[in-house]
């Protein structure tokens, strides 16, 4: 993906006319090309989020999920995402029987609404998970 597109997106997706570090933006080309896997160790507040936030966005008819073990980090998350537009979700013990239905549908479904989805490490290791 030509650097052109992603620096398109971040201004259209996330409102940033530059990336945080040369690192964010280094970590950002690399999961865009989509050539290997990517490990990205940052500190705290470098802009780790926008390593896959940006990438689920540029890259359509694609889902990112993302394992995190923190509620409260999901919510801070899907909260910031649905502010800018961007259709998060997260399938986790405290969502209700319906709003699971409702999201496995719509990610099993031919045109996804939901871009990244959030799950926690007890929810990926339940039959239910697995077996969606």
């Amino acid at each position: 993906m030509e650097e052109s597109k992603i620096y398109e997106g971040l201004k259209k997706y996330f409102r940033f006319d530059k990336f945080k570090s040369e690192l964010q933006k280094q970590a950002v080309v690399e999961v865009c090309q989509r050539k290997h896997d990517v490990l990205i160790s940052m500190p705290t507040g470098s802009g780790k989020s926008l390593c896959y936030q940006l990438p689920a966005m540029l890259h359509e008819k694609m889902i990112t999920i993302v394992f995190s073990p923190l509620l409260a980090l999901i919510k801070d998350q899907i909260d910031h995402l649905l502010a800018l537009k961007i259709r998060a979700a997260s399938l986790n013990s405290k969502i209700t029987v319906s709003q699971r239905e409702a999201l496995i549908a719509d990610l099993k479904s031919t045109s996804p609404n939901t871009k990244i989805l959030y799950v926690t490490p007890e929810q990926a290791a339940t039959q239910t998970f697995k077996a969606s």
